[in-house]
């Protein structure tokens, strides 16, 4: 009951801000998840779902032990692994397989999760399984940016497929076929919601295994410096004396921060070096576009690590991204738009992020909450747009906050 309770509070907050001049739209759309939490609270049987416990709103229930495991319809509730008694059970299993539908993000978040899954089981050999669908739910750079992580043994890509209500419902059932018999086959789902604190812990308690006192940042392990990475700095080196990355654009949204150019010039005139991931009609000394198509994302991220390794200041301003999640790993101050309302946004803030809203989330300290008002942005498709002067303002703050300027 305090499961439904929780999720039901959230989601008055959620419409009541996504539609705060539609109250009939909000009123409609509270009661339809209403009624789909009392569908769910009846067990479908029809599932053989092997060894975890299934969790909806009202409560958990157990559902039976078997060999052959297929994955429910989760819909909005969520699952939690018992890795105990699946080996009890089942004592041939040697290997984790940790099933991946998310983007580079996502990943990032979860590799102190991985780290902790790895020291807790030393004695199975974890592997990797990635779609290798771009979609809503996924990125196949996740299988790149697994290639170094030293928990991981093997790395799988599988012909995923999004289900279009309920992420968690992706399908993964083709991993089936490619898992060697003593594998014990795992999707890496999380809870998302606005109580939820840490994403570290959040899949901590769905794998079942110890959660760690302090929120530990995400994890980027080191990336060679590819010829691309080296060209940069043997062009630009004796440029680079204060940095700002612009990452403008969110995939899984489907959006482009349009004013781009006029922000990297507010950059520009105050002799930042800029580095952009956007496209750009600006020309400049002082300004690098990094070329998607022909660097991979491995190289962007060694591009910063290698900028963090020689001290060379440097600040990002992003829409929530990846980039996020890379900041915070290796501490770089970032002022984030957030363009949209997300409930949960509390389980992926670190004290390195800044963000430019037009709510007040609670879960983010004050003084690193810059909330628009009006004439600072305008709303298009449902996403917040924020001006280019008011962006370069919280930008100048976040600066005297961190002791930077």
């Amino acid at each position: 009951m305090n499961f439904f309770f929780k999720h039901a509070f959230s989601k008055v907050t959620l419409f009541s801000h996504k539609y705060a001049n539609r109250s009939r739209k909000a009123a409609l759309s509270l009661a339809w998840w209403n009624f789909r939490q009392f569908i769910a609270c009846c067990p479908d049987k029809s599932h053989s779902t092997g060894w975890y416990t299934l969790v909806d709103y009202y409560g958990r229930r157990k559902l039976p032990s078997s060999t052959e495991m297929h994955l429910p319809k989760i819909g909005r509730g969520h699952i939690y692994f018992d890795i105990e008694k699946a080996l009890k059970c089942f004592p041939h299993i040697k290997r984790i397989g940790l099933v991946f539908f998310m983007g580079v993000g996502d990943y990032f978040y979860a590799t102190q999760f991985i780290k902790i899954l790895h020291d807790t089981y030393p004695q199975l050999a974890l592997d990797a399984y990635v779609s290798n669908q771009f979609d809503t739910n996924n990125s196949p750079l996740v299988a790149t940016c697994l290639e170094n992580n030293p928990c991981i043994e093997h790395i799988y890509m599988y012909n995923g497929k999004a289900y279009p209500r309920h992420w968690k419902n992706y399908d993964w059932n083709e991993c089936y076929q490619k898992a060697s018999k003593d594998t014990l086959l795992l999707p890496v789902v999380y809870e998302h919601d606005s109580y939820v604190t840490s994403r570290t812990r959040a899949l901590c308690e769905t794998f079942g295994i110890p959660v760690p006192m302090l929120n530990p940042r995400p994890l980027v392990h080191d990336y060679p410096l590819s010829s691309h990475v080296k060209q940069f700095f043997e062009q630009y080196g004796a440029a680079l004396d204060k940095v700002v990355f612009l990452q403008c654009s969110n995939r899984s949204s489907n959006f482009v921060y349009p004013h781009h150019d006029e922000l990297a010039q507010k950059l520009l005139d105050e002799n930042y070096f800029v580095i952009t991931v956007e496209k750009t009609s600006i020309s400049s000394p002082r300004l690098w576009q990094i070329d998607i198509k022909n660097m991979k994302i491995t190289e962007t991220l060694a591009l910063l690590q290698e900028l963090h390794r020689r001290k060379i200041p440097t600040y990002m301003i992003t829409t929530f991204s990846c980039f996020n999640s890379v900041s915070s790993a290796l501490d770089i101050p970032n002022l984030s738009m957030q363009c949209t309302f997300d409930p949960a946004i509390g389980s992926v803030i670190y004290n390195n992020i800044f963000l430019i809203s037009t709510y007040i989330y609670p879960q983010v300290l004050s003084e690193r909450l810059f909330v628009a008002t009006e004439g600072t942005f305008y709303t298009q498709d449902e996403k917040d747009i924020f001006s280019p002067n008011f962006v370069k303002t919280c930008f100048d703050k976040m600066l005297q906050i961190t002791n930077h300027k």
